[in-house]
């Protein structure tokens, strides 16, 4: 705790003017000037690999809160009121204890204020027109606090000539010549800052939505900076993202050579690049960033959402739920003028609406599927590989402590899964799922074969319109796909979306599945009434509608995220 001189308050550190300011009189202080403020000690680190202890670090007193509930740590410098957990949002008094923490190698000091950060989310959310009224009151954007995140950086070099074969193929009448050059290049360059957030509370999802940081206005850290704000306990360990850090940097050496004007214009294999531009490690290091940090409560207090903004850019990303009744009158408001204004160029037959509502369903299906994944992959936290990790360690370190319990009573071990069974039992899955998207694919090509046979009209008027639409759809995912493939790895990680069970899904997919076997059953009968066709079509688009709500159920458990439970894990 730094004290005023002029007052004797506490000194807060003032990201608009990078200065200590006392909140009473107004003094500033430079935060140069209070570097030896806090006492330092070094200590002998703990580490399995240097029995010696002979490696030492540098440590601080800090006061260490941790939230009742969910087990979260936050760090402060001095006895800084807290009333809330930033993590699960629960109003509960955080009681401190004292307790010594490294010095990372640098912090990025805040550089934009409360109010910025409050002004940047409010401007997200004049966006969000579906978004609970709730989320915008000012009592929930008032909570936003500042805490200094660990991220894990990564530097690297690479120093060597490299020598490549080029190719340039030109056609001559009817044959195609190929030239083949050897390509040779000194290469001397460097990679700074990748990183990644180090701690476990903070998910990969919103920590690489507000990436990237700027790692050359870091500071030297000094806990002066931490004065009216926190940090967070770093966790998780630097190998878990190291071959994300080293893909980033083999990217940045790949296009700098490739940008190389005497490499222009040849055909190179990617292969042979990688191969010569593997990146040399130079530094690991942990840094504290600037992270503004919101969490709400749902109404019933299961569920959480957060908002961070980035301290150094302003950059934003929250969860943001959706009205089911706002989203449902927003599209009754869109729905009838554009419904009105189809009434001029096209005429409803009882066929077309079942076939329409058919579609609607298909449609409604596949978003469905996309979202249950989407949902299991949120609600299991597939999605961020640093809780993972920390998950697989304590599941090894809980094996080995029952495995040596079990030693030591002289009871049989525990057994442990075959080598291999995890892997085989996912290969069993993936071979089950893609079975069954393969006979879906055939189920809906023989239905659309059936229709163009039995039904040559359809490829006129308006139903044409449809189906041409759903063409270019496919046509657009179909290069999407290709595009992704090709661009796999070459940045940054993308979050990767894991499969549900289909026992997690099949209450969801049965509603669109049942309006399409409606329509099926429907058109095979052929009723001579019109009134059997509409029926069928208003009893699919209720079911539609019920899928829309699951839609949006589903949308909002992504965005809602399950109560955090940490627990206590010791920092790195």
């Amino acid at each position: 705790m730094i004290k005023c001189l002029g007052c004797g308050s506490s000194l807060l550190f003032d990201p608009a003017t990078q200065l200590l300011k006392c909140p009473h009189c107004g003094r500033t202080e430079n935060v140069s000037d209070f570097t030896d403020s806090y006492p330092h000690y070094l200590e002998a680190e703990q580490d399995p690999y240097d029995p010696n202890m002979t490696h030492q670090v540098k440590t601080y007193d800090a006061l260490l809160y941790k939230c009742p509930n969910c087990g979260a740590e936050i760090v402060a410098t001095d006895e800084t009121a807290s009333t809330f957990c930033s993590f699960c949002g629960d109003s509960v008094v955080l009681t401190p204890r004292l307790e010594r923490q490294k010095y990372p190698a640098y912090i990025i000091p805040f550089s934009k204020t409360k109010a910025d950060c409050e002004d940047a989310y409010k401007k997200k959310l004049k966006s969000a027109f579906f978004a609970p009224s709730r989320l915008k009151k000012e009592n929930e954007i008032e909570k936003f606090r500042g805490i200094y995140m660990p991220y894990w950086t990564y530097d690297f070099s690479k120093n060597r000539e490299i020598s490549v074969e080029g190719k340039k193929s030109h056609r001559s009448g009817n044959y195609v010549y190929t030239d083949h050059y050897r390509l040779r290049k000194p290469v001397h360059a460097g990679y700074e800052g990748a990183s990644f957030d180090a701690a476990s509370t903070f998910n990969d999802t919103l920590s690489e939505a507000i990436s990237p940081f700027n790692v050359t206005e870091a500071k030297e850290f000094t806990p002066a900076y931490l004065s009216g704000f926190y940090a967070d306990v770093g966790d998780v360990a630097q190998e878990t993202y190291a071959e994300d850090a080293k893909a980033l940097a083999a990217d940045y050496f790949k296009d700098n050579v490739l940008k190389d004007s005497a490499f222009r214009g040849y055909e190179i294999s990617d292969k042979a690049l990688d191969n010569q531009l593997s990146p040399e490690e130079k530094a690991q290091k942990m840094g504290y960033f600037p992270v503004w940090f919101l969490a709400v409560r749902s109404r019933n207090n299961k569920r959480v959402s957060y908002a961070v903004v980035n301290g150094q850019t302003g950059k934003v990303a929250a969860d943001l739920p959706v009205s089911f009744w706002k989203y449902l009158i927003g599209s009754l408001l869109v729905a009838v003028p554009i419904f009105l204004l189809l009434n001029f160029f096209f005429t409803l037959t009882p066929v077309k609406a079942l076939l329409i509502s058919a579609f609607l369903s298909l449609v409604s299906m596949i978003i469905v599927n996309m979202q249950a994944n989407r949902t299991y992959t949120r609600e299991h936290d597939l999605d961020d590989r640093g809780l993972q990790s920390i998950r697989k360690k304590e599941a090894f370190e809980r094996l080995e402590e029952e495995r040596l319990q079990a030693k030591k009573d002289g009871s049989a071990p525990a057994a442990a899964k075959p080598a291999g069974q995890d892997k085989k039992t996912d290969k069993k899955k993936k071979s089950s799922s893609s079975i069954l998207s393969t006979i879906i694919v055939v189920i809906v090509m023989i239905a659309g074969m059936i229709l163009l046979y039995e039904m040559p009209w359809i490829l006129e008027g308006g139903v044409f319109f449809g189906f041409l639409i759903v063409g270019v759809f496919s046509l657009i995912a179909f290069i999407s796909s290709a595009v992704k493939k090709k661009t796999k790895g070459s940045r940054r990680r993308k979050s990767n979306v894991s499969k549900a069970p289909m026992k997690e899904k099949v209450l969801t997919l049965l509603k669109p599945i049942a309006g399409i076997l409606i329509a099926l059953i429907t058109w095979l009968v052929n009723p001579v009434q019109d009134i059997y066709y509409y029926a069928a079509s208003s009893v699919i688009m209720a079911l539609i509608t019920w899928s829309i709500y699951d839609i949006i159920s589903q949308h909002n458990r992504q965005t809602m995220r399950p109560l955090p439970q940490f627990g206590k894990r010791g920092g790195k």
